[in-house]
Order: structure tokens, then C-alpha cells, then sequence
């Protein structure tokens, strides 16, 4: 989420950006070879001749935003990911929570509201994401190669290849998938379509 980033660096200065950065992408994370049948070619950057501006994927702008559910306490100690099987296909955000929210930062994100997109094809994950806070509005592609070990989730990027890799620890049943970031201080909901 490099855009809720961008965003809130004009809204609060670099110093929070900076500490959101880690937290930024519920969709970023780390590697493996992706089979040539089960991914989007990748845009063409610059080094490869092309713009280094075109899509990196087809999904569409999400349509539909949530707020965040925000708490100043820390994440309930019982909740915990227990990973689970993967299945292809496209998922769209339901919820986001963040936990450990500094009082001082409370009615920013209040004014948040975020949209993702996610699809993923063996180890490609693709997203499309939407941050709004205002009247600000920014949207996103990537696409990754994921990795995935127990109940926890790597994504290296695959584009644009200038975000850092992230982890996330993950609970599926199938249908829905959950990813919780930053130790636990962020908590993504996904549904499968």
C-alpha cells in the first residue's frame, strides 16, 4: 500500500509515511519460480525497453472501499494465523483492522478508506488497490511471486520492482483469506469470488 503511503506523507509528513511504509501493502511479500502458463507478463519497464509506465496487470479498480477498524489497544492475543491451502482465483478486501493506532493519529485514519483486489494464479499474486482520504484518491497495480512456508506468506515484486519485499503470517479456509502484517498490528480480510 505504497499509495496510503504517499497520501498520508502529504497529510502528516514523512515521519508517520515512514512509519506506515512497513505496514503499507497487505498484498506485499517473497519468492519462487512462477511457471510461464500461470502469470501475466509483466509490464515493460525501462531496462527492458519499454515506458515503465504500463499496468502491471489486467484486474480492475475496486469499486467497492472500507474504512479501517481502528483500536489504540494492541491485537486480541488469541488471534493468531494458522495458514492452510491457498486457492487460485480472485479475492476482494471485506475488512482491515489496525491495532496499536497512536491516539494522535486516530482521526487520519479515520478519514482512510481502502479497496484491493487480489488474484492469485500458483505463486503469482496480482493486486489492485484504491486509497482514498479526502478528497485524495490514488491507485495501484502489483504483482509478486509468493512464497509460502506454514502459515507464513512471502512476496518478493515482480512490479514495479522498485517495493521492498514483505511478509505476512496467513489463516485460509478455502474461501476466505486473512493476512496479518506488522506483528499483527494489521489485519487484512479478503474473500474469494
Amino acid at each position: 500500500m505504497a499509495i496510503m503511503t504517499k497520501i498520508l506523507e502529504r497529510s502528516l509528513g514523512g515521519g508517520l509515511a515512514l512509519a506506515l511504509l512497513a505496514c503499507s501493502g497487505p498484498t506485499n511479500l517473497i519468492a519462487g519460480a512462477i511457471p510461464a502458463d500461470a502469470a501475466t507478463e509483466g509490464p515493460a519497464d525501462e531496462e527492458d525497453g519499454g515506458s515503465g509506465t504500463d499496468p502491471c496487470n489486467a484486474l480492475p479498480t475496486p469499486t467497492t472501499l472500507v474504512p479501517p477498524q481502528l483500536s489504540t489497544d494492541p491485537r486480541p492475543a488469541g488471534e493468531t494465523e494458522t495458514g492452510g491451502s491457498i486457492a487460485d482465483g480472485t479475492y476482494a478486501l471485506t475488512s482491515y483492522s489496525l491495532y496499536n493506532v497512536d491516539p494522535m493519529d486516530l482521526a487520519t485514519y479515520q478519514q482512510t478508506a481502502y479497496g484491493e483486489t487480489v488474484r492469485i494464479a500458483g505463486n503469482l499474486l496480482e493486486t489492485a488497490e484504491v486509497t482514498e482520504m479526502g478528497r485524495d484518491r490514488q491507485e495501484e497495480q502489483t504483482a509478486f511471486t509468493m512464497t509460502i512456508t506454514g502459515s507464513a506468506l512471502t512476496l518478493a515484486p515482480r512490479c514495479p520492482m522498485d517495493q521492498g519485499a514483505e511478509a505476512a503470517q496467513f489463516t485460509t479456509d478455502g474461501h476466505q483469506l486473512r493476512l496479518s502484517l506488522e506483528r499483527g498490528d494489521k489485519v487484512l480480510v479478503f474473500d474469494r469470488r
